[in-house]
């Protein structure tokens, strides 16, 4: 993946005053909340596969959303860490960031261990988080490297790994004693190598959003984050379709971009890729499936025209937070409070006995971003965070400041 050098993406002149800086901060919380309710489609919107202008849109938020979640998971790491002072990431910082991943690993494996057919993401979040931790000091050239590094190995390594019978097995062997495994099924091998959202895979993500963070959110040049964004889209989702026009056994990604979830996971894993870690190993490498874009197979031009998006939404939600702020601010609200709506609407979905699959009216998507936006507006008019973020908020603190933790 190409690198963009931090001073492409930011401003020659110092500083702007803080009234910019707060609206590109609310421009964060924005995209963040684009996500979630890209992650509500997935889960409780219409089928991708009706032909409508509604099936088309549906189709863009299958994977994305989740893409641009965890790449705003690093740029909210860089926030947590100093931002663009690399020297105040600090041990207690990094201390607090253990903290808070651990939590996040527990609250996602307890959903998981509810049984909710939604593909849980935060349990890899916490183990994102984990990752990280060595790499808070480095400079954003050196991350948009790594990233780019990281998502053509990545997905090499994935691949010869899910298609050895012998490391499989012993991945099952280390299943059996792993505690995560036998409380959720979704275990230190999942999480890692195999899983929904693997870090073998995703990690290309947080090291993009980590770079952007210490690059300075106050500091991004919009026009600049559109021109990368559009170009890795074009890289990525472009040279996807010439690769299925090109190479035999490409897997192909214009049909498969209109399919629905259940039908991108069927064809993903024809292609060889396994998204989520599921079917025997074959021993065989289908190293033509490592040029598809499909959603969630975790395929290198995927992860880059995922980033390429991912960048894009953050560009456009900068500008349309200090453009139309009162208008934003539900989408905004419910961007500041992530965790909370997410943790929730896996609850309601449990609770609903629904798929987490696309084919539901459009009407129960509505009512669930409905439900969301309001709940949000109307708790951030009394509180500054939302409840399950203000728990987690003094949970971190207390951990963290007891003594003999300093």
């Amino acid at each position: 993946m190409t690198s963009p050098s931090p001073a492409a993406l930011t401003r020659s002149t110092p500083e702007g005053p803080p009234a910019p800086k707060r609206f590109r901060i609310r421009g964060i919380d924005l995209a963040r909340g684009v996500a979630m309710l890209g992650m509500l489609a997935a889960h409780v919107g219409p089928s991708a596969d009706d032909g409508t202008v509604v099936g088309s849109v549906m189709a863009l938020a299958q994977g994305r959303s989740s893409i641009l979640f965890a790449t705003l998971a690093g740029v909210s790491l860089a926030l947590m860490s100093g931002g663009r002072d690399i020297g105040a990431s600090s041990r207690v910082a990094a201390q607090k960031i253990a903290v808070r991943a651990v939590l996040i690993l527990a609250l996602g494996t307890a959903l998981v261990a509810l049984g909710t057919p939604v593909k849980v993401i935060l349990a890899y979040y916490g183990v994102f988080f984990l990752l990280s931790l060595p790499f808070l000091r480095l400079a954003p050239r050196t991350l948009f490297i790594l990233a780019g590094a990281t998502a053509v190995a990545g997905p090499i390594a994935s691949m010869l790994l899910r298609s050895s019978a012998v490391v499989t097995g012993a991945l099952a062997q280390i299943d059996r004693v792993d505690p995560i495994a036998l409380l959720s099924g979704e275990g230190v091998t999942r999480l890692l190598l195999t899983g929904a959202y693997p870090a073998i895979t995703w990690m290309p993500f947080l090291f993009v959003g980590l770079g952007l963070g210490r690059i300075g959110v106050e500091r991004l040049r919009k026009v600049r984050l559109l021109v990368w964004g559009v170009g890795l889209m074009i890289v990525g989702y472009g040279g996807a379709f010439a690769a299925r026009l090109l190479v035999p056994g490409a897997a192909p990604t214009w049909e498969a971009s209109k399919k629905d979830f259940g039908s991108m996971l069927d064809k993903a894993e024809g292609a060889g890729m396994k998204p989520f870690g599921e079917g025997k190993p074959t021993g065989e490498v289908e190293w033509a499936s490592l040029l598809s874009a499909d959603q969630h197979t975790g395929a290198p031009l995927e992860i880059i025209g995922g980033v390429g998006a991912a960048l894009v939404v953050i560009a456009a939600s900068i500008w349309l937070s200090s453009r139309l702020p009162r208008l934003t601010w539900p989408i905004a609200a419910v961007g500041t409070m992530s965790l909370t709506v997410y943790t929730g609407h896996v609850l309601a979905i449990n609770a609903l006995g629904l798929s987490a699959m696309p084919g539901e009216p459009l009407w129960v998507l509505l009512a669930f971003a409905a439900v969301a936006a309001i709940f949000a507006v109307l708790w951030l008019r009394w509180f500054r965070r939302g409840p399950i973020e203000s728990g987690m908020h003094a949970a971190v603190a207390w951990i963290s400041e007891r003594p003999g933790r300093r």
